[in-house]
Formats: structure tokens, C-alpha cells, sequence
């Protein structure tokens, strides 16, 4: 539905439900010098909304939203968009609100003391069950690849399917339920085959660090391109472990050759702003590599793994503390959880993380508590080597192998 107003500035507002639609209705649009609106709401349950906003200029912006006052302003409940996106489309949630409750929503833009309010849009707000659902497919060779998210779209590619390189890379957009490709990594993929490599996300850029040959490239997605950044440091590596923490990248762990088989637990923070790489506290869980790692709040996390050729997997987890720079051993994962620490994927959702796939299993670690429990098992075919990443209050897995022969390209999406 789009209504147009014809002002000074053309105001635009669209809006899409895609849970429930209840109504739309016209709201007041004040002449103004403030800035041009195209607001997008997609109310997506779960609490969560996206919302494209599109300005001639940086101003303050933000959601207002109730249950009782259909015309919500900012005296009402109010949530400010503080992070820049590139594509002006952000993932926001409406705290407070309750399942089947009927709420009135509206975009609002702020400068220079004077507030612009967009349409008002109501919807009941209806959960998604928990559980898996199966996705689009990823859209081309099945492969290991590697996932990162930046703002409210996920990011896969590269890897290799049965021993050919792989340098195409594609947006996820989880709304529409669609890949788009991107630019792909440029420069040579002679190594990009042996051992899967680091990628993680930090603000509105994503980094991958390819250890066998030590490159380090950082994706802007706003230019949708590749820009070359200081090589990682470290000595060459495969199956190493990352996480972002702020406005700080880390990798460490893994392993080098075959005959002279070399494991690794040195660990090193990279600065975006200063394109550097400083070496940091060794792990203090030992040697070992395909580890599984995440971020939550201001903690990194890294467990489970091998420590020796094909042998003696893992069952430790460790907290990364970036102020103390100190590694504390958290609760071993528990004793049920077998093979999916084979190569495991690991990714956080809002305060909890979750490491699991081989078996199916997927356990979750709550921070507070310093415990593991079992969740629902994953409805996909058994993998290894599965990218992935979280959007919002969701989990988004896929593609893997099974064993040499059958690679796979599903892609599912897990709610809690």
C-alpha cells in the first residue's frame, strides 16, 4: 500500500505485514525542511520490525508505537535507530509487547527541534513457533562456505565443492526469502580450498581472513565491494576460529600441514580503524583447531575442536574477556553432545549462543546461568562444515557435506 503526499518534500510511507494486517490510516504530514521519508515497515512477528528509512540527510530517527493511542507519538513508547545502514533498511525490536496484542506504529524523523511523523500502521503481534523451517535454497554449487551478517542481511559464499574454488558471494535477505549475488572476492582462489577460513562482521563491514595464505579482505556492502586490508600476521593456517567483539575483530587457533603437522593457539585482535593486527593472550584452552567461536555483549567465546590429527575432540569452553585480555573456562558442553563437535558452526541470537550440527544436536549456553542444555534438533541433513550466521532473533544455517562425495546447499532458519 503506498500513499503519496505532495509537500515541499515528497513524503512517502509503504507499508507491508507480513504476519497480520489490520489497517492503515492516513496521518498529518508537516511542511517542513527537515528531510525527505521513505519508510518501509515490515512487521516480521517475534517483536521484530524492519523499517527503511531513506533521508536527503543524517538526521535522528526512530519507531514510536502503542497499545492504547492509535496516533503514537514520542511521549508513547520509543525506540531510536542509532546505527547507520548502508541500504537504509534497519532490524529493530519493539520491546515490551505482547502476543496478540494490537499495536499503532509509525517511523519518526528528528532535526533541528522540529519532528516529522510518518503514516500510522497497526498489526497484532503473533509469534513465530519455535523449531526449524526450511529456507531457499543456497542458489548455487553445494560447498563449505562462510556466512557473516551485517544489519539485517546475511552474507555466504566462497569455499569449494568436490575441490574447485569458489569466489562468488551472495546477500540473504530473510523478509523476501531471497539470495541476491554480490561481488565476488577477487584475486587468485588457489587457496581458498584447504581449510575453511574466518569471516566475521564488524558495524557495517565484513571481513574474511583466508589463513593459508594469510590475506585478510574487508566487503562494504554499501559500494558492494572487496577492499585488500593488512595480512594476518600469524603463520599460514586452516580451520582457525573468529568472532567480533565492538568494533574489534579476533582469529586465532588451528593448523598447519600434514606430515609435519602443526596445531596453533596464539591469538590476535584486529582494529578496523587503524588496519592492524595486535597479538593477544594465547588460548588458554591449548592447542587445537576447528573450534567454534561467537560473540555475546562484549565477551568472546571459543570450545570444542580437535587437538590432535583427527582425534580427541573437545569438550571445553572458554570466555574471552577483551578489556582484562583473559581467557576463563566456562562450563564444558555436555557430556551428550558428541559428534557435533566435528566441525561444528557456532553463532549467538540476542544473550544466548549455540554450537551444534553433525549429529543434528544444537546446544545452547546461557552466559548468566553458566550452563549448556539441549534444544531442538536440526530437521536438515546431518553435516559438517555448515556456514551460518543470526538475523535479529533468528539463527540461519546451510550448505556443509556429509562425507566426501555429497555436499549439500539447503539453507534453514531456526527460532529458538
Amino acid at each position: 500500500m503506498m500513499n503519496r503526499y505532495k509537500s515541499k518534500y515528497k513524503i512517502t510511507l509503504i507499508l507491508m505485514v507480513l504476519v497480520f494486517f489490520c489497517g492503515c490510516r492516513k496521518d498529518f504530514i508537516k511542511e517542513t525542511e527537515v528531510a525527505r521519508i521513505e519508510s518501509n515497515f515490515v512487521y516480521l512477528g517475534d517483536e521484530y520490525v524492519e523499517v527503511y528509512i531513506g533521508n536527503t540527510e543524517p538526521v535522528t530517527m526512530g519507531i514510536c508505537f502503542s497499545d492504547k493511542d492509535t496516533l503514537p507519538t514520542l511521549d508513547d513508547n520509543v525506540i531510536f535507530i542509532t546505527q547507520w545502514s548502508y541500504d537504509g533498511s534497519y532490524l529493530v525490536k519493539l520491546d515490551s509487547i505482547i502476543e496478540g496484542g494490537k499495536y499503532y506504529c509509525r517511523v519518526f524523523i528528528q532535526k533541528e527541534n522540529e519532528t516529522v511523523f510518518g503514516s500510522v500502521h497497526s498489526f497484532i503481534m503473533k509469534k513465530t513457533p519455535p523449531g526449524w523451517t526450511q529456507k531457499a535454497n543456497f542458489p548455487v554449487d553445494k560447498r563449505n562456505a562462510v556466512g557473516f551478517t551485517i544489519g539485517n542481511k546475511g552474507y555466504m559464499g566462497f569455499g569449494a565443492d568436490k575441490n574447485e574454488n569458489a569466489s562468488d558471494f551472495w546477500e540473504y535477505n530473510p523478509t523476501s526469502n531471497r539470495w541476491t549475488k554480490k561481488t565476488g572476492l577477487p584475486g587468485n582462489t588457489i587457496h581458498r580450498v584447504e581449510g575453511k577460513f574466518v569471516a566475521f562482521s564488524i558495524e557495517n563491514k565484513g571481513y574474511i581472513c583466508i589463513g593459508t595464505s594469510n590475506e585478510f579482505w574487508e566487503y562494504d556492502p554499501g559500494v558492494n565491494n572487496w577492499t585488500r586490508k593488512a595480512d594476518f600476521p600469524g603463520e599460514g593456517r586452516k580451520n582457525a576460529v573468529g568472532f567480533s567483539i565492538g568494533n574489534k575483530g579476533y582469529v586465532g587457533t588451528g593448523y598447519a600441514g600434514y606430515i609435519e603437522f602443526k596445531l596453533f593457539k596464539d591469538f590476535w585482535e584486529y582494529d578496523p580503524v587503524l588496519n592492524q593486527w595486535t597479538r593477544i593472550a594465547d588460548f588458554a584452552g591449548g592447542l587445537r583447531y576447528s573450534a567454534a567461536g561467537f560473540s555475546i555483549a562484549n565477551k568472546g567465546y571459543v570450545g570444542t575442536g580437535y587437538e590432535t590429527l583427527y582425534g580427541s575432540l573437545k569438550d571445553d569452553f572458554w570466555e574471552y574477556d577483551p578489556v582484562a585480555n583473559r581467557w576463563t573456562q566456562k562450563a564444558d558442553l555436555i557430556g551428550s553432545f558428541g559428534t557435533s563437535r566435528v566441525i561444528p558452526i557456532g553463532f549467538s541470537i540476542e544473550n544466548k549462543g549455540y554450537i551444534g550440527i553433525m549429529d543434528s544436536k544444537i546446544l545452547e549456553y546461557d552466559t548468566e546461568l553458566n550452563m549448556w542444555s539441549q534444544k531442538t534438533i536440526f530437521l536438515g541433513e546431518p553435516r559438517l562444515d555448515p556456514a551460518g550466521f543470526a538475523i535479529g532473533n533468528k539463527g540461519y544455517i546451510g550448505t556443509g557435506y556429509y562425507n566426501s562425495i555429497q555436499n549439500l546447499k539447503d539453507f534453514w532458519e531456526f527460532k529458538p
